[in-house]
């Protein structure tokens, strides 16, 4: 799994991917309680466990990696720019685990990490177009990060480009699923 920043898109390489929330992440003491009543209780589809949040760069894979040394409070220092360290650092996990919940092409999908303190850090939502997105979060005085594009995304050949803004005080991640370039 990479991460980069790259804007280049070929036309008509957007993967059909419903509006509206695409999944909400979360940090809890007990991942494995909230997986098993999110899959038995809830009727959530099938998890997978993410034992090891490290991967490749700085961030690491779901932007999980390493506990930072020195926290990033979620500051709005009127500049406009969210760095993506500093949404991933608020997020409280610990970096020993979690589950990745639910269905990729459903509405109906978590992202459980663990950590003491138990929370809600973000909630993703599908847009097709996350360039305006950006632009209107940006029209509006929302704190934006640059958009960042993860590879790979669900199935072999696909990627994700997501960004994230606060409004309000909370964290909301703005993603778009595409067909990555061969």
């Amino acid at each position: 799994m990479s991460t980069d920043a790259s804007n280049e898109v070929q036309k008509g390489t957007f993967l059909e991917m419903p509006s509206g929330v695409n999944h909400i992440k979360m940090v809890t003491p007990d991942p494995v309680a909230v997986n098993e009543f999110l899959t038995d209780v809830g009727c959530i589809p099938k998890s997978h466990a993410v034992e090891a949040l490290g991967g490749e760069g700085p961030l690491g894979m779901f932007g999980v990696g390493a506990p930072p040394t020195e926290p990033h409070p979620p500051v709005d220092d009127g500049s406009g720019v969210l760095p993506l360290e500093q949404v991933y650092t608020t997020r409280g996990a610990d970096g020993t685990g979690g589950f990745v919940v639910g269905d990729i092409f459903s509405s109906s999908r978590f992202q459980v990490f663990r950590g003491e303190e138990p929370h809600i850090w973000a909630v993703a939502l599908s847009t097709p177009n996350i360039e305006e997105a950006r632009a209107k979060c940006q029209e509006k005085g929302y704190p934006v990060s640059e958009i960042h594009v993860v590879t790979p995304y669900g199935v072999p050949g696909e990627r994700c480009r997501f960004m994230f803004t606060r409004v309000g005080g909370i964290t909301f991640e703005l993603m778009r699923r595409e067909a990555a370039p061969k």
